[in-house]
This record gives structure tokens, sequence and C-alpha cells, in this order.
């Protein structure tokens, strides 16, 4: 509840019953305080039945229903307090709380502006405030909200917290350790600290950090909202769907009605391969808030919506509102895109799909994300210049000879979620999806190797010996992630570029490269509405730059590259199956196993934008799917004229 601070701690009196309102109210307070909300409650109800309409009384009786995740009581139960007292800012804040905690996040603005234009100096509400402009992507405001929460109170460790939390989505990874750095120093012992921290710890994909934090936050708080939220992403990362499964389930009873939670179970239920399930989920969710945006987009997702159905006139009623967040109206023109594309209307598709990326494209501008190709030209050269056969040829036999490791290369898009989900099929091997390892051991090359230069020029420095501890590192990861599998399969988007650094560390370990058409693959980049902002993706002269590069970064391995990289064309793939899966499993070292032409009934978490697809069997009938988009793509077209492997 807003603003709360800890009163003194005298024995109970006997009976609240002997007490005033205002005795028997301070009484409640000291039970929310010890986490007793049910005596507390109790205590309001009798204040409520002596006083009716007791403003602080409802108003009590309503954080205890906050608290207890009861949003739609706690806020008709902060209606009636307003409606006694209606420039009262806690109640307002209060309020601004439930709204933002039912995804409402304009109503939840405006009531905690509300409240702080009457008492400014309420840092729990700048706090809450911060969180709301955040869930709205306006970023600098929801920093500046956060600012002046920590300006008011700069031992507010839950600001430093969310201050982290913003910074880690919009890639501002050194801002968001410091920030976080701070949150823990100032309350270590915090539940909502921990639990930020578990996040940005499994958002890295170091789940072995991460579960240090998550388990201490629930043995505080068996029921925490974020930690528990952030314990079912944890499971699923590691591939334990049902485990996920359990812990939302538990969450849901606690709080039934909590939209992002059944939100969050929808798409968990999808990532696992549960459609049907998961549509279930999604419809009883709109019946209660026909227009959640986030409902909306993963029904059609799903495959559910056509271009008739209510609620896709409703996602482009949304998707024409001002008052819509960038990244959530995108998210509603790529569902409508997604729409139209099933539908065969692919004019009014493509409509959809051009705007949806436009506002992307401005978001990563804006946060100064867009993709540089300048900089990309540079990179690729870099890589060109040291990685050359010489560089190889000298470091002969260094790195480890484990064969655990299974490296997938390929532009997004590509195939290399298909490749990975029939690996993972086979009972020998696991798929531990998009490992940040390769991008994160580049980042302390330069510690390991002594020297000044970054990545990839301070390659010459490194020893034998520094390179058998980075290949070490790697290879215990996934021993800890999958401990009885024999091979275990890496699919970052852009492993392409660190091929030449996985090529030195793991001689003996399994290289495959994803080839696809590629106005396919730009076409299928540009329908995705990668999270993370794939910055190519959203801009197709963009994406021909990337790609131009990324076909000639592949030439360059192919001529000096000492390991063997298995070309697996998606084309091939999905007209013939069988006898590409022999090829990718015989290049593993695994034998046979029909499992691996099944790989669809698998429920494997898939947290890609390839979920959907490969929860299906293997179908042609994305291969020369830009011919019906052929009119919209002159441009890409002409950029990609000619270019190959």
């Amino acid at each position: 509840m807003a603003d709360a601070r800890s009163p003194p701690d005298p024995r109970m009196p006997e009976s609240p019953r002997r007490l005033t309102p205002e005795r028997a109210l301070e009484m409640a307070g000291r039970h929310i305080l010890r986490g007793n909300r049910a005596e507390a409650a109790a205590i309001c109800e009798k204040v409520l039945a002596a006083v009716p309409e007791h403003a602080d009384a409802l108003h009590m009786l309503g954080g205890c229903a906050m608290l207890d995740g009861r949003l739609g009581q706690a806020g008709d139960l902060f209606d009636r307090a307003l409606a006694r007292r209606p420039d009262d800012p806690a109640f307002l804040a209060n309020k601004g709380t439930v709204m933002l905690n039912l995804g409402l996040s304009g109503p939840a603005v405006d009531l905690l502006r509300r409240a702080l234009d009457i008492k400014p100096e309420m840092a729990p509400a700048w706090d809450t405030l911060g969180r709301a402009l955040q869930s709205r992507e306006q970023w600098e405001e929801a920093t500046e909200a956060y600012r002046r929460a920590i300006g008011i109170d700069a031992a507010y460790a839950r600001a430093h917290a969310h201050l982290a939390s913003l910074y880690r989505h919009e890639g501002r990874g050194r801002e968001a350790r410091e920030a976080l750095r701070e949150a823990l120093r100032l309350n270590p012992e915090n539940p909502d600290i921990l639990a930020e921290a578990a996040s940005h710890f499994i958002g890295g994909a170091f789940l072995t950090r991460a579960r240090g934090f998550l388990d201490k936050a629930l043995k505080l708080d068996p029921n925490h909202p974020e930690a528990t939220l952030a314990r079912a992403e944890f499971l699923e990362m590691a591939g334990q769907g049902d485990a996920a499964r359990r812990v939302l389930c538990g969450a849901l009873a606690r709080r039934p009605s909590a939209p992002h939670l059944r939100l969050r179970m929808a798409n968990l239920l999808l990532s696992t391969g549960y459609r049907e399930a998961a549509e279930e989920v999604l419809r009883g969710l709109l019946e209660d808030m026909p227009n959640h945006p986030g409902a909306l987009t993963e029904l059609a997702a799903v495959g559910a919506l056509g271009r008739g159905d209510p609620e896709t006139e409703r996602m482009e009623t949304l998707a024409r509102r001002d008052g819509l967040a960038a990244k959530p109206r995108a998210a509603l023109h790529f569902a409508l895109a997604q729409v139209g594309d099933k539908a065969g209307d692919h004019d009014w598709a493509f409509g959809h799909l051009a705007e949806a990326n436009r506002l992307r494209q401005a978001e990563l501008t804006r946060q100064g994300r867009a993709y540089d190709a300048a900089f990309q030209d540079r990179r690729m050269a870099d890589l060109k210049r040291v990685f050359d056969a010489a560089f190889f040829a000298e470091r002969r036999g260094w790195g480890v000879d484990s064969r655990r490791p299974v490296i997938i290369a390929g532009m997004p898009r590509s195939g290399t979620t298909l490749v990975e989900q029939i690996i993972a099929a086979h009972p020998r091997a696991a798929g531990a999806g998009e490992l940040m390892d390769l991008p994160h051991l580049s980042m302390i090359l330069p510690t390991v190797a002594a020297s000044g230069d970054p990545f990839p020029d301070c390659l010459p420095a490194l020893t034998a010996e520094g390179a058998r501890k980075l290949a070490d590192a790697y290879d215990r990861r996934l021993a800890d992630w999958a401990p009885n599998a024999l091979r275990v399969t890496n699919k970052l988007p852009g492993n392409y570029t660190f091929l030449g650094l996985a090529g030195l560390l793991f001689p003996d370990a399994a290289f495959i490269h994803c080839r696809r058409d590629p106005m396919d693959n730009a076409l299928s980049n540009y329908f995705a509405n990668f999270q993370d902002g794939l910055a190519a993706s959203f801009d197709l002269a963009a994406q021909g730059h990337a790609w131009t590069l990324y076909a000639d970064l592949m030439r360059h391995w192919r001529e000096v590259l000492p390991v063997t990289v298995l070309d697996v064309d998606y084309e091939a793939l999905v007209a013939d199956p069988e006898p590409q899966v022999r090829r990718l499993l015989a290049h593993c070292g695994l034998g046979w196993d029909p499992a691996c032409l099944a790989f669809h009934t698998s429920h494997r978490a898939i947290r890609t934008a390839s979920r959907a697809q490969v929860r299906n069997p293997i179908y042609a009938s994305s291969a020369g799917r830009w011919r019906r988009y052929e009119a919209h793509l002159d441009e890409l077209r002409t950029r990609l004229e000619g270019v190959g492997y």
C-alpha cells in the first residue's frame, strides 16, 4: 500500500470492540505489516459494521484484498473510499496500483499523477507510476519517475530494482547491473529485489546464478508474485515445461482473475505445444477483458482468428488508438498480418506488416539500437581479418576435445529452431535453445587474454591455457544444463558470427549451418515480432544488407575453419525430411531414432518466434512464400539478387 511506514508495535489490546475506529485500524495496520492480512481484514469489517462506509477502513480492507490478489474487490473498496475522500492521495495511489495490476496502465497513470499532484513526496507512488509508464513503454518518463522516487528516498531499494528492470528491457546492460547492485546493497533480503535479480540473470540465460536469487526470494515469501513468475520462466527456460505449468497453476489458484498470470499461462501452453488449452485460456481472459491487447495477439498466434471474426475487428480498432504504446500496437499489427496471411489477403496483410515494422523500427531508432550498417561492415571485416587460415593453423589442438556442443548457425528464421527440435527429440540429446554463452565468452576474452583490445583483436594474445579454460567453462555449462545428454544444442541467432571462436575452442563439436532462400528468409523475419529487437529484422533494406554480410562471412568460414560444418537446406528438409534428418543425426554422432521425425509431438518449451510452426509436422508450404508478396519486395529482391553462400 502507498507510503506505508512501520508503526510502533506495543502489545495487542484485548478486543477491537473496546477501541475507537482509529485505534482499531492502527491494530489492523500492525497485522498487515506482520503479514496477518486475515486478522487485519476482520478488524476492518468490524469497524465498518460499527461505522458504515468508514473511508480508512474501506481503504485498508481494499489494501488487504489487493495484497491477496483479489483485484476486483480491492478496486471496488478503493472506489468506495474515494467516494468519501476523493482527493486522498493514498487512496488514489492504491487505486492506481490496482488498475496497473489489472493491466490498465492508462487509468493507472492518471490516478497516480493525481495522487502525486496532491502529495508529491510519496516515493512508493512515484515508483508505481514508473512501472505504469514502463508498461506503456514511455521510457523517459518512467526513468524520471523512478529517479524522483530515489530522489525522495535514496534508500528506496524497489525503485532501484525497477530502474534496473527498465534498463534491462531497453538493452542497457551496464546500467541495469549497476542499478540492481545498488538495490541489493540497500535491501538484500527483500523478495522484490531478489525476484528482479533472478529475472535479470534468467534474461541472460545465467540459470545457475538466477537459481540462488529465486530460492532466497521464495524462501522469504513462498507466494511472492514476481518471484513465482520468475520461477516459471526459469523452469521453462530449463526445459521443465510441466513444472513451470504447475507453478503458474498455483499462482492462478491464489489470483484466478489476474490477467497477466492468465496471459502468461497461455503463453507457456503455446510454447510447450498445448495449443487448444492455450486458446481456452485466452478466450476466457477475453470474456472478462474483451480488448486485452496481449490476449488478442496471442489468439492470433494460435491461428484461431479469421478476417471477419469480432476479435480481429477489435484488434483493428485497438491498433488505431493513439494512446496505446508503440510495442503493443506493433504486436497488434503483426497479429493482423498473420490473420491476413492465413486468409490469403496478402496486400491487406502486408499493410499491417509494414506498419508493425515501422513502429518497432522507430522504437529502436529512439533507443539508439537501430541497425548500424557501417558498424556491421567493420565487425565482419574484423572477423575475417583475425580469423584467417594462418590463425587456425598456428593454434591447432587448442580448446577441449568434448563432443557435447552442437553449434547451430544461420540467419534467424532459417530453420534453426526446426533443426534443434529434431535433434532434441533424440533420447541422447538436449536442446538448450538460444544460449548467450559465445557472446559472453567474447566479452571476457580481453580479460582472459590480458589484452587491451576488444574481441576479436584480443585473440592473438590468448594462450592455449586461456582457450582451454574458456572451453571448459562452456562445456561445464552444457553439462549442468543437461547432465545426461551426449549432445546439447545452442541455436542463438548470430552464432554464425562466432563460428571462428567456437571452432577454436571445440574442434570436435558438431557444427550445423541452416540455409534458406534469402527472399523467404527475409520475409519470414519481417513477419516476426522479435521481442528482443533483432535490429535488422524490422527494415527490409537493413535485412538485405545484413543477409549479404552473413553470406559473405559464411563463404569465409568455409575457406578457413578447421572443422566440418554441415549445411542443411531448409527447402530440402521440408520437401523430404527423413534423408536430411538422418544426415543431421549422423553428423552429430547419434544413431537413428524415429522420434526425431515426430519432433512436433514433444512438449519441450520453444521460446522463439518459430514456436507455432515447429508444433506441426514438417510442411513445405512456406517455401516460395515470398512470391505472394512479390509486389511489395522489389527493393529487397534487387538487393539480394545473386547473393549466395
